[in-house]
Protein backbone atom coordinates (compact mmCIF):
# COMPACT_ATOMS: atom_id res chain seq x y z
CA UNK A 1 0.00 0.00 0.00
CA UNK A 2 1.12 3.55 -0.69
CA UNK A 3 1.87 6.02 2.07
CA UNK A 4 -0.45 8.79 3.16
CA UNK A 5 -0.97 11.51 0.55
CA UNK A 6 1.02 14.66 1.11
CA UNK A 7 -0.51 17.54 2.98
CA UNK A 8 0.95 20.31 0.83
CA UNK A 9 -0.66 23.73 1.15
CA UNK A 10 -3.43 23.96 -1.42
CA UNK A 11 -3.50 20.18 -2.01
CA UNK A 12 -6.99 18.73 -2.27
CA UNK A 13 -8.33 16.59 0.55
CA UNK A 14 -9.23 13.12 -0.72
CA UNK A 15 -12.21 11.23 0.68
CA UNK A 16 -12.97 7.62 -0.23
CA UNK A 17 -16.68 6.74 -0.10
CA UNK A 18 -17.49 3.02 0.16
CA UNK A 19 -21.13 2.01 -0.25
CA UNK A 20 -22.94 -0.56 -2.38
CA UNK A 21 -25.86 1.81 -3.02
CA UNK A 22 -25.15 3.92 -6.13
CA UNK A 23 -27.67 6.57 -5.03
CA UNK A 24 -25.84 7.11 -1.73
CA UNK A 25 -22.50 7.30 -3.56
CA UNK A 26 -23.96 9.88 -5.94
CA UNK A 27 -25.27 12.06 -3.09
CA UNK A 28 -21.99 11.82 -1.18
CA UNK A 29 -19.94 12.66 -4.27
CA UNK A 30 -22.13 15.65 -5.11
CA UNK A 31 -22.05 17.08 -1.58
CA UNK A 32 -18.34 16.47 -1.01
CA UNK A 33 -17.20 17.77 -4.40
CA UNK A 34 -19.41 20.81 -3.92
CA UNK A 35 -17.53 21.42 -0.64
CA UNK A 36 -14.20 21.22 -2.48
CA UNK A 37 -13.08 17.66 -1.73
CA UNK A 38 -11.65 15.13 -4.18
CA UNK A 39 -13.81 12.00 -4.01
CA UNK A 40 -13.03 8.37 -4.74
CA UNK A 41 -15.75 5.74 -4.84
CA UNK A 42 -15.92 2.01 -4.23
CA UNK A 43 -18.98 -0.24 -4.17
CA UNK A 44 -17.37 -2.82 -1.90
CA UNK A 45 -14.47 -3.46 0.45
CA UNK A 46 -12.34 -5.28 -2.12
CA UNK A 47 -12.82 -2.42 -4.58
CA UNK A 48 -11.87 0.06 -1.84
CA UNK A 49 -8.65 -1.83 -1.13
CA UNK A 50 -7.84 -1.83 -4.85
CA UNK A 51 -8.56 1.91 -5.04
CA UNK A 52 -6.12 2.49 -2.17
CA UNK A 53 -3.46 0.36 -3.87
CA UNK A 54 -3.79 2.51 -7.00
CA UNK A 55 -4.19 5.96 -5.42
CA UNK A 56 -2.73 5.68 -1.92
CA UNK A 57 -4.52 6.34 1.33
CA UNK A 58 -7.16 9.05 1.26
CA UNK A 59 -7.38 11.61 4.06
CA UNK A 60 -10.72 10.11 5.21
CA UNK A 61 -12.91 7.10 4.42
CA UNK A 62 -16.71 7.00 4.67
CA UNK A 63 -17.61 3.31 4.92
CA UNK A 64 -20.97 1.55 4.96
CA UNK A 65 -21.05 -1.21 7.58
CA UNK A 66 -23.09 -3.60 5.45
CA UNK A 67 -21.25 -4.29 2.22
CA UNK A 68 -21.55 -7.41 0.07
CA UNK A 69 -18.71 -9.88 0.56
CA UNK A 70 -16.13 -8.37 2.89
CA UNK A 71 -18.15 -6.11 5.22
CA UNK A 72 -17.32 -2.56 6.24
CA UNK A 73 -16.09 -3.56 9.70
CA UNK A 74 -13.54 -5.97 8.25
CA UNK A 75 -12.45 -3.29 5.79
CA UNK A 76 -11.89 -0.97 8.77
CA UNK A 77 -9.92 -3.64 10.62
CA UNK A 78 -7.65 -4.15 7.62
CA UNK A 79 -7.11 -0.44 7.07
CA UNK A 80 -6.43 0.28 10.73
CA UNK A 81 -3.94 -2.62 10.91
CA UNK A 82 -1.43 -0.57 8.89
CA UNK A 83 -2.64 3.03 9.02
CA UNK A 84 -4.29 5.63 11.20
CA UNK A 85 -6.80 6.50 8.49
CA UNK A 86 -9.83 8.31 9.96
CA UNK A 87 -13.01 6.36 9.19
CA UNK A 88 -16.62 7.44 9.49
CA UNK A 89 -19.04 4.52 9.45
CA UNK A 90 -22.29 4.91 7.55
CA UNK A 91 -25.23 2.71 8.42
CA UNK A 92 -28.96 2.44 8.67
CA UNK A 93 -28.49 -0.33 11.25
CA UNK A 94 -30.19 0.39 14.56
CA UNK A 95 -29.24 -2.90 16.22
CA UNK A 96 -27.38 -1.86 19.38
CA UNK A 97 -24.87 -4.77 19.49
CA UNK A 98 -23.88 -4.06 15.87
CA UNK A 99 -23.44 -0.36 16.57
CA UNK A 100 -21.33 -1.06 19.69
CA UNK A 101 -19.18 -3.60 17.80
CA UNK A 102 -18.72 -1.04 15.02
CA UNK A 103 -17.57 1.65 17.43
CA UNK A 104 -15.15 -0.76 19.09
CA UNK A 105 -13.69 -1.61 15.68
CA UNK A 106 -12.79 1.98 14.82
CA UNK A 107 -11.95 3.17 18.33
Amino acid sequence: MKADPSHRPGAATHILCVDDDPDILRVLRYALEDAGFEVGEATGAEEALSWIERHGLPHLALVDIRLPGLDGLELCRRLLAYSDLPVILLTAVDDEPTVVRSLETVA
